[in-house]
C-alpha cells in the first residue's frame, strides 16, 4: 500500500514538474512574440512620429502661406471699410468724378 502510494507521488511530482516545464517553455515562447511585436510597434511609432513632425512642418509653412495670402485681402477689406465711412461732406466731390456709379458700395448710393 505504501509502495503505491509512493509510486502514485512519483508520478504526480513527475507530472506537476513536466507541466511547470511546459508552461515555462509556453511563456518563453509568449515573451519571444512579444518582444518581436514591441520592436514593431516601436519602430512603427517611429515612423509615425517622424511623419507627424513633417504635416506639422506641412501645416506651419501652409499657415505663414495663408497670412501672406491674407494681408492682401485684409488690406481690400481695410480699403472698403474706409470707402464706406466717407463722410457726407466728400458725397458731392464722388458724384461729381462719377465714382458713386462704379462703386456702389458708398454712402447713400442706391
Amino acid at each position: 500500500r505504501r509502495a503505491k502510494r509512493m509510486a502514485a507521488n512519483r508520478k504526480s511530482a513527475a507530472a506537476s514538474r513536466q507541466r511547470r516545464l511546459d508552461q515555462i517553455e509556453h511563456l518563453q515562447g509568449t515573451v519571444s512574440i512579444m518582444s518581436k511585436e514591441i520592436s514593431s510597434l516601436a519602430e512603427e511609432n517611429e515612423k509615425l512620429r517622424l511623419h507627424l513632425k513633417e504635416m506639422n512642418a506641412i501645416i506651419i509653412a501652409g499657415s505663414q502661406r495663408q497670412s501672406n495670402i491674407l494681408k492682401p485681402a485684409e488690406q481690400l477689406n481695410t480699403l472698403t471699410a474706409n470707402a464706406a465711412a466717407i463722410t457726407l461732406a466728400e458725397y458731392p466731390d464722388l458724384l461729381a468724378r462719377g465714382l458713386l456709379g462704379k462703386y456702389p458700395f458708398f454712402i447713400g448710393h442706391k
